[in-house]
Formats: C-alpha cells, structure tokens, sequence
C-alpha cells in the first residue's frame, strides 16, 4: 500500500449535524476518491500537516472490512475476534481505527457490492472497486490472548473524544466542545478559501466568454449573409444552425460578468419569413 500512489489527506468538517472525515489534496482542496490526480504519494500524503491525518484510496485488487464500535471499554468484542481471526492470515494490514474503538483488516479481494451489517454487529466491507477511501493510522492491531487489548483512545480535547462521550450518554466536557468548535472553524474557513479561489477562476474565464462571443457573432453574420444566397433546400438548416448560435450567445451572456448587446429578437423569425416566401415562390 506504501508503495502506491493512492494517498491523500483528511480534514473533520461538520456534514448533517455530525463531524465527517473529508479528503483533501496536499494543497487543501478537495480529493476525489474516484480521480488519480487528487491522490499523492504516501511519503508526501506522510509529510504533511494538513487536517487530521492521512487516508488510502482503495483500488489495486485491495479492499477493507471495517469494524465499528468493537472495543468497548478496551475490551475486543468477541463477534469482531472472530472476524479477526478469520482473515487475520489473509490481512495485508490490521490496524485500530482513528478513533480507537474500531479495527480496519485491509486484504485483497474480488470487486463486486459492498456490504454493510448491523445485526448487533456493526461491519462495513469496501471491496476495490467501490470508489471509497480509509482513514489510515499505522496503528498494527495485534489479538492480545484473543481478548484484551491495550487502549488507545483519543484523549479529551479532541473531536473524536466529543463523539465517543455522546455514544456512551456521557456530557461532553468543555475540551471537547472547543475541540469541535475549533474544527467546524477550520472547516468553514477551507470552504470560504475556495469559494474565493472559484470566484478567482470564474474571472479569469471572462477575456475566453468574450473570446468566443466575438467569434459566435461572426458566425452568425456569417450564416445571416448565406441566407440571402441560400437554395430552398438549404434555409431550413441555417434557420436551425442560426437558432443554436443565438441560444449559445445568450447563454454566454448570462451574468453580471460579461456585458453584451444581445441580438434583436425577432432575427430568427425573419429566418423563418424568408423560408416561407421561398417556399410560396417555388
């Protein structure tokens, strides 16, 4: 999985009343877990600071079985053991999750439908080809005599330590709230950035809308000035040809950012008069 360029990084944004782990490029922007160039290497996903840490966008023929809520208390359930067992010997990684109660066994396996089981058991099987990413910690998970093992719960003050009071019908200390609140600025902040990098790049597409107007009205003079020489025959598909450039200009020219002197509207009709004296003269 090292060796892959499949990486990417991972910021907490507040998504429908609940904190949601969402990929980022090396740069802040949004990654897509279905498009390679969002995706980085795992030495530079590794290096860098941003968000919370870092994720593997599943592909190659590798897939993962997450197991959700299966240390309580630091204590393994034994549904999630035996699952553990199971494919142990098949795993490429076996790893606790970032929030520390859950385990991700990543193995090869074929392509096909996911599957998701809450029967008391709360799994969730990503094959290879299901266009998802993993939250990747390092931590190895290794059974400790099949039951027991070590805690490594995300401390107090952090967001993941918020979630966790909340599933236990804990109250959340005021660390924790701050931690959340500190998250949702940082992921309002990420989000006001690039609506201003968007409204950067809308301007710079201006000088090309008024590019291809200038070139949109020469073809319509042009097709205008074919009409008067034209065959019976061949009115109809300039009247249409001259129908698609007028709708073309006009979708052009909506918004403030760019100005135009739209084109008078009865033109088309005029195509359409001058086809039917065509038509009465034949």
């Amino acid at each position: 999985m090292r060796a892959t360029p499949r990486w990417v990084r991972w910021t907490l944004e507040p998504r429908r009343d609940k904190l949601t782990k969402v990929p980022r490029q090396l740069n802040g922007r949004h990654a897509s877990s279905t498009d390679p160039r969002t995706w980085t290497t795992f030495a530079a996903a590794r290096s860098s600071s941003l968000g919370e840490g870092i994720g593997w966008v599943l592909g190659e023929g590798i897939g993962c079985i997450d197991l959700d809520d299966c240390i309580i208390d630091g204590r393994l359930q034994p549904w999630a053991e035996e699952i553990i067992r199971k494919y142990r010997r098949r795993a490429l990684l076996i790893e606790r999750s970032w929030s520390g109660e859950g385990v991700h066994i990543f193995m090869r396996m074929k392509p096909g439908a996911g599957r998701r089981i809450r029967d008391g058991r709360n799994i969730e099987v990503y094959p290879p080809d299901s266009g998802r990413y993993i939250a990747v910690t390092g931590r190895r998970f290794d059974l400790d005599g099949g039951v027991v093992v070590e805690r490594e719960l995300k401390p107090c003050g952090t967001p993941a330590a918020a979630r966790r009071h909340r599933r236990r019908g804990e109250p959340v200390c005021e660390e924790c709230r701050a931690a959340e609140r500190e998250a949702t600025a940082l992921s309002r902040a990420v989000k006001r950035s690039e609506a201003r990098e968007e409204a950067a790049q809308d301007a710079e597409q201006v000088p090309e809308k008024i590019d291809q107007l200038t070139e949109l009205r020469f073809m319509y003079g042009r097709i205008r000035g074919a009409l008067h020489r034209a065959e019976p025959k061949e009115v109809a598909t300039l009247v249409k040809q001259g129908d698609q450039i007028l709708a073309r200009i006009a979708q052009l020219g909506e918004g403030p950012a760019v100005q135009m002197s739209q084109p008078a509207g009865d033109e088309v009709d005029e195509f359409r008069r001058r086809r039917e004296d065509r038509r009465v003269a034949r």
